[in-house]
């Protein structure tokens, strides 16, 4: 019975562990869909890679156009802490 139980606690505690990168994107991709606005919501529902790296990509096209340290690009820093 100790066993099974043990076997049974051992399973969640691995599938967790598995489970747990995808929550992370999946959050991770709520928190930066609400900053985005209408036109980079577009781009980033149609983007293939990470969430975080889509807002890295923002964040260089930002610096590029504007400069390292315009307060356009503010709320792609902050989303990317």
């Amino acid at each position: 019975m100790v066993r099974r139980v043990l076997g049974g606690v051992i399973a969640i505690v691995i599938l967790g562990a598995c489970a747990l990168p995808f929550a992370q994107e999946a959050y991770d991709r709520y928190v930066i869909w609400r900053q985005l606005d209408t036109r980079d919501r577009v781009a980033f529902h149609e983007w293939n890679g990470s969430a975080r790296s889509f807002l890295a990509a923002m964040r260089d096209r930002c610096v590029l156009a504007y400069g390292p340290s315009a307060s356009a690009c503010a709320n792609y820093r902050v989303a990317s802490e």
